[in-house]
């Protein structure tokens, strides 16, 4: 009980004494219409103060008790998660350890227990998409990293992985969509812009790889790799003009 609680029940029960030695007279209590016990005022008064601090003390127990509980359902379910996190990350190592051995199928058993436990853990989803992708199962792996990327949608990493798995799809329009979102989430990286321009040279479109490329150009700031990055920009322009000038003569 707290001492604040002890110091008013001890102020009440000195206060009720005082009040009943200066009234010292009996008091009438009706138990029921027709009876009814007289009694001094310090006994009224005293077992007043007995049952207010009966019920104090039964209603300050009943409130610890509810914290206890709780506090114990609280301390099971930290254990449980600790348990539980101790578990992904032995499986996760042992994933790991798999997959730069060389045994896929091993990792694939383990990354799936991952997931019955947690079924976002986005690490796990990563390296089973690469899997997915490295065994042909290209649909199983835009799943997987698609759900990853909904789980961490700051996570770039997860969004490469994606337009690697578009552009083993040969899908070039939902591989451009996703390279564009690597684009937007950072415009100082060349290396969405990079297959951005591969996909536009694999589709002859030489005006769009030319404006990449003067982006990369731009991002460019070894002197050799410049020299390279404006190489390749002047070759997209001749391709350009080439392209225009055999179609004057077929026009023609």
């Amino acid at each position: 009980m707290s001492l604040k609680l002890i110091l008013t029940l001890l102020t009440f029960s000195l206060l009720s004494i005082y009040i009943a030695f200066l009234n010292p007279v009996e008091v009438e209590v009706f138990l029921t219409q027709s009876r009814s016990v007289k009694m001094p005022m310090v006994i009224l008064f005293f077992g007043s103060v007995l049952v207010g601090v009966l019920i104090t003390a039964i209603v300050y127990w009943a409130v610890q008790m509810k914290r206890s509980y709780l506090g114990f359902r609280m301390y099971l379910k930290q254990r449980r998660e600790t348990l539980r996190g101790r578990k992904l990350e032995q499986l996760f190592e042992r994933a790991e350890n798999a997959c730069t051995t060389g045994h896929s199928e091993k990792a694939a058993d383990y990354f799936d227990k991952i997931l019955k436990i947690h079924p976002r853990h986005t690490a796990s989803l990563y390296l089973m998409g690469n899997l997915a992708r490295e065994r042909g199962d290209v649909d199983r792996a835009i799943g997987l990293h698609q759900t990853a990327a909904e789980a961490a949608p700051q996570n770039l990493k997860l969004l490469h992985a994606l337009a690697e798995d578009y552009s083993a799809a040969n899908d070039p329009v939902k591989e451009m969509e996703i390279l564009n979102k690597l684009r937007e989430a950072d415009r100082r990286s060349a290396k969405p812009l990079e297959k951005i321009r591969a996909l536009h040279e694999s589709a002859h479109s030489w005006t769009s790889a030319a404006e990449v490329q003067k982006k990369i150009l731009s991002l460019s700031s070894d002197p050799d790799s410049r020299k390279t990055e404006a190489a390749r920009y002047s070759r997209y322009q001749f391709e350009y003009a080439r392209e225009l000038l055999l179609q004057e003569k077929k026009d023609a």
